[in-house]
């Protein structure tokens, strides 16, 4: 059976860990070069996908 954790042993745990901290804020990370273009290409390629999945139910099974 687990032992009970007493308040003051997680009070101690939480001061060491430092837990209590703003967590720091990051910033998003311009996307450039050949991860740009895969990124374009994937787009591109969901959105090919969706037209001719909606092509196909606008024309049903025939």
């Amino acid at each position: 059976m687990a032992r009970a954790i007493a308040p003051d042993e997680i009070l101690r745990i939480v001061a060491e860990e430092e837990l209590l901290q703003e967590p720091p804020v990051y910033g998003r990370v311009a996307v450039r070069g050949p991860i740009a273009a895969l990124w374009w290409g994937l787009r591109v390629y969901v959105l090919l996908m969706a037209a001719l999945i909606a092509i196909g139910f606008t024309r049903g099974l025939h």
